[in-house]
């Protein structure tokens, strides 16, 4: 999200060539809710790292979190198209980051969240959180994220060992 303040390299977007600022936002696969926020984080600040310093301490033991390519690196918490073992699960993989990327799509809605914000930068995250809360009202009454066919099949091969 473009933000206007004195250029400062370390909140450069290189996807946008100016400052902003980057917010990282979880949708639950079978719920289809947005569970998880956390930001602002300056736009040069790379997607695994915030991971690491925002989500990874957030999961439960038996979590783990469907990323795109940028979150390689922790192979524990984080599975990606990449680490699919057939193509029938790379399609999933990759179902599931389009309809994450709906949910995106729904917040970008909101113009203040495409166009630079000429406020107060401590109320961005407040302006923020509640797009999150009007998206996340839109997709329980009326809006609903399309539904994907997800099959955790790391999840289903440890039941299966822990019955032998």
């Amino acid at each position: 999200m473009p933000v206007q303040h004195r250029f400062d390299p370390k909140y450069l977007s290189h996807k946008f060539n100016s400052n902003g600022l980057k917010y990282k936002v979880g949708v639950c696969i079978q719920t289809r809710h947005i569970v998880w926020i956390n930001g602002p984080f300056r736009s040069g600040f790379h997607d695994i790292d915030i991971c690491r310093r925002a989500l990874i301490g957030a999961l439960d033991e038996d979590e783990d979190v469907e990323a795109d390519g940028g979150y390689q690196g922790e192979p524990h918490y984080l599975t990606i198209p990449k680490d699919a073992k057939d193509r029938e699960e790379w399609f999933m993989k990759t179902d599931v980051q389009s309809h994450h990327e709906t949910a995106n799509k729904w917040l970008k809605i909101f113009d203040i969240l495409r166009k630079q914000f000429r406020h107060d930068l401590r109320k961005h995250s407040s302006v923020f959180k509640a797009i999150v809360v009007l998206t996340q009202l839109s997709i329980e009454h009326g809006s609903p994220l399309y539904s994907v066919a997800y099959c955790d099949k790391v999840a289903i091969n440890q039941k299966s060992d822990m019955k032998n």
